[in-house]
């Protein structure tokens, strides 16, 4: 059987108690929208401070690029290993406000870090960094060849 569509004058006088008031409604609406602005990902991203990386290959070599806008080349750290890099920097706030006039900050400072694995082994001697436009930009030569494993024939036992 289909239910029938009751106005809301109607309803209120058919179910005069209800749990629902639609002004209680549209608070809960608000709110959810509210959580799920705060927590949306991108929000969380420059909350936490988690860099974002593209990996792609060009000429033999792999090429991270890494988002790190506001931080000065000289905050960051990077170790590169066959496997992964790690990446540590420092954003300081740098700004001309005087305390008592600040209303509302989005943006993150502090600590950034990340470890991340190569898709590939990579040969960490080679690897070279540059920085522009907020970019962290690093290449390092693939391993090319055989991976490293063997394949062992599995005797079976009477």
């Amino acid at each position: 059987m289909r239910e029938r569509y009751v106005p809301e004058r109607r309803r209120k006088e058919r179910y005069p108690i209800s749990l629902w008031d639609s002004n209680v409604d549209r608070m809960f609406q608000e709110m959810s929208r509210m959580f799920d602005d705060l927590f949306a990902p991108t929000t969380l991203k420059c909350m936490t401070g988690i860099p974002t990386i593209d990996f792609y290959r060009r000429d033999g070599k792999v090429v991270a690029e890494i988002e790190l806008p506001g931080i000065d080349p000289r905050d960051v750290d990077i170790k590169v290993y066959r496997d992964r890099l790690i990446l540590n920097a420092v954003k300081n706030q740098e700004s001309d406000y005087e305390e008592d006039l600040f209303l509302c900050s989005e943006r993150y400072f502090g600590n950034v870090s990340r470890i991340v694995q190569f898709p590939v082994e990579v040969n960490p001697d080679t690897a070279r960094a540059c920085y522009r436009n907020g970019v962290l930009r690093l290449e390092v030569d693939e391993i090319e060849g055989p991976e490293a494993g063997r394949t062992i024939e599995i005797e079976v036992e009477d």
